[in-house]
């Protein structure tokens, strides 16, 4: 999951498109970072990967829904074909955000508070990359956490 550090980000900075389609068959997490497609649904990240393709776009997007009942405590997957709440990240640029394990493909064994910067990755979940030239938005690790049990950290995201 990925959740704003305060929610004062939902009411002065957010923009939200809660009309995206979630389009994941197995379910999409909360927290997941996407693409708007033309038809509506939410669409992995692609990768900027060279001179040609340029950068990744900045128009991302991350999945943050208000799940009720029981679902609210658990790791609750979003069905296929259900709305999205979907916030543009760029909105965001210079605050903090809480990324648990959930929306981590690094191990967070590898990830080093201070130093590490992740990316969206084709999966929706944040990684490290090889060569950030080719990222548009970027989140630099503050602190590793304990988050509700689970290991998170604080990233600020970076924008450029």
């Amino acid at each position: 999951m990925i959740r704003p550090y305060t929610l004062g980000m939902f009411e002065h900075s957010a923009k939200n498109d809660p009309t995206v389609i979630a389009d994941i068959e197995a379910g999409t997490i909360n927290g997941y970072i996407h693409t708007i497609g033309s038809d509506g649904k939410a669409d992995a990240p692609v990768l900027g990967t060279n001179a040609t393709t340029g950068k990744q776009t900045a128009d991302l997007y991350v999945a943050i829904n208000d799940l009720s009942g029981d679902a609210r405590y658990t790791d609750a997957l979003i069905a296929k074909g259900d709305t999205l709440n979907s916030y543009l990240l760029r909105a965001w640029d210079t605050q903090k955000v809480i990324v648990d394990e959930d929306s981590l493909t690094t191990a967070y064994e590898d990830i080093t508070a201070g130093t590490t910067v992740l990316y969206a990755d084709t999966d929706g979940k944040l990684n490290t990359n090889a060569n950030p030239t080719y990222f548009a938005i970027g989140f630099k690790a503050l602190e590793k956490i304990d988050f509700g049990g689970k290991d998170a950290i604080v990233a600020q995201i970076v924008v450029s």
